[in-house]
């Protein structure tokens, strides 16, 4: 009877084990906490909703292969008005604004390693960030207004971890906390020196293996 109970208990392990690999696929949501800061210690922050989707490959019980596309969402940077007179024209208010877009493809490896009987894991991934970032300049002045966007594709890393519990054998809750910095030139054009840009993506998601 205990010899009974011991391989039922192994081939139950075996199994939720088994549907780590093969392909599957993610998706998340949250919220995204950007910064962006220069050399002369001046920082600009901000926080987004934030969602993405991942598809990836299971080598065996730990190991994964995965690409990410996620948004980082869009925040104001600066914004500021003052009072100027140009030439013969009539004096008015200028109001000039900055503001952040980011949004990023990653390539990474993932350790998993489950505990409670195969119903928990904890992750821990690291890969290659290729971000797409996009600063838009707005001025508005009696009543018209011009705008003017500034990009760059650098690429930076991911570090993250994570938590999953599984429903079944194929379905799986996550929640993952992923830190992705990168330096931007889309600033150069406006401040002459390039930016560091750091993105903090905390998400909760669901994640199916086929």
């Amino acid at each position: 009877m205990k010899k009974t109970l011991l391989a039922i208990a192994l081939l139950a392990g075996a199994t939720q084990a088994q549907a780590e690999q093969g392909f599957f696929v993610q998706g998340d949501f949250g919220t995204a906490h950007s910064a962006l800061s220069f050399s002369e210690d001046d920082s600009y922050s901000g926080d987004e909703m934030t969602a993405g989707v991942k598809i990836g490959y299971g080598f065996n019980d730990n190991w994964s292969l995965q690409l990410q596309r996620a948004n980082a969402g869009e925040f104001n940077i600066d914004e500021s008005s003052s009072t100027v007179c140009p030439g013969n024209q009539a004096c008015g208010v200028l109001t000039e604004s900055l503001d952040s877009e980011a949004s990023y493809t990653a390539l990474m490896a993932q350790y998993q390693s489950y505990v409670s009987a195969q119903s928990w894991s904890f992750a821990g991934r690291f890969g290659l960030v290729f971000a797409k970032q996009t600063i838009t300049y707005t001025a508005k002045f009696n009543g018209a207004q011009e705008s003017a966007e500034f990009d760059d594709s650098p690429v930076g890393f991911v570090a993250g971890v994570g938590a999953q519990y599984n429903f079944t054998e194929n379905l799986s809750f996550v929640a993952d906390l992923d830190l992705v910095p990168f330096s931007t030139d889309s600033t150069k054009e406006l401040v002459d020196e390039s930016a560091d840009y750091h993105v903090t993506r905390v998400v909760i998601g669901a994640k199916y293996v086929f």
